[in-house]
């Protein structure tokens, strides 16, 4: 595990040796520093009911949250407990810490949201900031506190087939005018077909990007964006980012997903080229508009709260609200920016 990680922050990192042992190194921080090693038959049984489950997971609007409970059980039974039944106690301390939890990954079980995890009472996700780190050979980690940012671009529906995606974008962008203006130097909108060097361009030109739109999964390039109705922008064209962005949020099914057996997907790309944040979801999202999600995260970060802890909150009101929105998505990097 080489990517720095910020201070006093939790660390789990997950592997799947040989295909068969799932090993959890748990590095505990609070009360005091614990490292503890739990390796144990990975039950296949149970890793591939809960993927399964998932892949039907938001087809259905109205069972969605009854679902995700049953999901939740499931990958608290697939991470808490060992091949023999037997619940590992530490893990039960990771729903009541207050300080951030990152997560590292090795293999297929990248795939599974551990976020998610549900032990009858709570979800994880709504108990503290957890981030998804990926392994880089870059030691250094940006200074959360570089300045405010200066460009922010809204992108909505770039292939022009979404109503919702498009009003979304719409509404965010309004919203942000009203709440940024004039501390930002540039708020731009977008929608229209883009190119690969156009959106390339894109990524160097701006601090904060949102995109609102469609994504697509190829086993051999992961996760990548429709920015055309022909046109898709994967890992492999992106080649270098000179001035990364310091947070994308990129609203688009199964972006965040890696090729077949490999670590590669295009959200592993822009975090090894330098962008700070990402958030991105693993799986589909419904086709709808989530102004009302993103207003919450977007208000928080331009009220000069970090990024996890604006993430943090808009998914605790999300489902309070009762709302669904919140479960989709997961979030990358360096939490404890400060963007305003």
């Amino acid at each position: 595990m080489t990517a720095r990680t910020p201070l006093l922050s939790d660390i789990i990192e997950l592997s799947v040796i040989d295909d068969k042992i799932l090993q959890i190194k748990y590095i505990q921080f609070h009360p005091k520093v614990n490292i503890l090693t739990y390796s144990y038959q990975l039950n296949k049984s149970l890793f591939k009911d809960v993927m399964e489950k998932l892949s039907l997971m938001g087809h259905n609007r109205d069972s969605l949250l009854k679902d995700l409970k049953l999901i939740g059980e499931l990958i608290y039974k697939l991470f808490f407990f060992d091949s023999d039944g037997h619940r590992i106690s530490i893990m039960d301390s990771l729903f009541s810490g207050n300080h951030n939890l990152s997560l590292f990954f090795n293999g297929e079980i990248e795939h599974i949201p551990f976020e998610l995890a549900y032990n009858g009472r709570d979800f994880i996700s709504l108990k503290r900031q957890i981030t998804r780190h990926v392994p880089t050979n870059d030691l250094s980690e940006k200074d959360s506190s570089d300045g405010p940012i200066e460009s922010l671009l809204v992108i909505g529906d770039p292939c022009a087939n979404s109503t919702n995606s498009y009003n979304e974008s719409i509404n965010l962008f309004n919203s942000l005018k009203s709440t940024c203006q004039p501390a930002i130097k540039r708020l731009e909108y977008l929608s229209k077909e883009l190119n690969c060097l156009e959106f390339q361009d894109i990524l160097e030109r701006y601090d904060l990007i949102h995109y609102a739109g469609h994504g697509e999964y190829h086993p051999e390039s992961g996760g990548t964006l429709l920015i055309g109705k022909n046109t898709t922008f994967k890992a492999s064209d992106l080649l270098s980012i000179s001035n990364p962005p310091r947070l994308i949020f990129l609203n688009a099914c199964l972006i965040a997903k890696t090729a077949t057996g490999g670590r590669e997907s295009l959200i592993h790309k822009l975090l090894k080229l330098g962008v700070t944040n990402i958030i991105a979801s693993d799986w589909l999202i419904l086709d709808e508009d989530f102004s009302s999600f993103l207003n919450v995260i977007y208000h928080s970060i331009f009220s000069g709260m970090t990024v996890g802890q604006s993430f943090l909150d808009a998914k605790r009101k999300s489902f309070t609200s009762g709302s669904h929105q919140w479960v989709y998505f997961s979030l990358y990097g360096s939490p404890t920016t400060v963007l305003y």
